[in-house]
């Protein structure tokens, strides 16, 4: 969140990093000062400013302002990530939440809650690995956040130790489909053979539609037919035998005729 003040040393306008940001010029100076006190800043000095709100509260047009952040980064002073539009003045967390003596917060301390916190809480953006590595021991920061990772997605989820996130919905449906195609071949083998006709198959091969096994060699589009019609319910009966016998004869003819013949010729 946004500070009610910032600390700027005296020492910044004599130091080396001063008089270098100085020998850029007055743009890169005034930039320097702006990203150390935007009211957008945070403790961490890494946070989302677009380069048009630094143009409006410095009054720098914005192509000047670019070659001034560009000037700034050759200083290792702060960094701009144009993708998230988010700064990153590296020393400034040093100067905002340590004191002048202080190296590291002491591992008790209150405020590595609320660092852990508002780093955890960064939008995904280009400087989040180089933060860790800079403060990781001087704040007691545990985990590392990927600079370019989302926060939610796999790689991310699985640098915290959380369980890996669900098989995508194409691939469940792939395995479907093999698991179908594994059925398909382990199905029986007494299906009539490519070409050949329900009518024929019945009568060559796999036994009177009478009989026990008839029913089962039939091609399964012709029994769902006959099983539509409670007058063709017969067929499971000895009676039926003749008349089916005299339907399949008159299919003999044509080799090929299917259930789709037969329906009709049924109805």
């Amino acid at each position: 969140m946004p500070r009610d003040y910032s600390r700027v040393a005296p020492g910044f306008w004599t130091g080396p990093t001063g008089r270098a940001i100085r020998a850029l010029g007055q743009d890169a100076l005034l930039v320097a000062l702006h990203l150390m006190t935007s009211p957008h800043a945070t403790m961490l000095g890494l946070y989302y400013v677009p380069e048009a709100y630094i143009a409006h509260e410095t009054g720098i047009p914005v192509a000047r302002v670019r070659k001034a952040l560009e000037g700034l980064a050759g200083l290792d002073f702060a960094h701009y990530d144009p993708a998230s539009e988010h700064v990153w003045v590296v020393e400034m967390a040093q100067y905002q939440i340590l004191e002048p003596d202080e190296v590291a917060l002491k591992p008790g301390d209150n405020r590595i809650k609320g660092i852990r916190k508002a780093y955890a809480a960064l939008p995904t953006n280009a400087h989040l690995g180089r933060f860790f590595d800079r403060y990781a021991e001087a704040f007691h920061l545990e985990i590392r956040r990927d600079s370019e990772a989302t926060p939610g997605s796999p790689s991310e989820g699985a640098s915290k130790g959380l369980p890996a996130q669900a098989k995508p919905l194409r691939s469940q449906e792939q395995e479907q489909e093999q698991e179908q195609d594994q059925e398909q071949e382990r199905a029986p083998r007494d299906a009539p053979p490519s070409g050949a006709s329900p009518a024929s198959a019945a009568r060559n091969g796999h036994g009177r539609v009478g009989g026990s096994t008839a029913s089962a060699a039939l091609d399964p589009d012709l029994m769902a037919v006959l099983a539509e019609c409670p007058h063709l319910q017969l067929v499971a009966t000895p009676a039926s035998a003749a008349f089916w016998e005299s339907v399949f004869a008159a299919c003999e003819p044509y080799p090929l005729a299917d259930h789709r013949w037969l329906t009709a010729k049924i109805r």
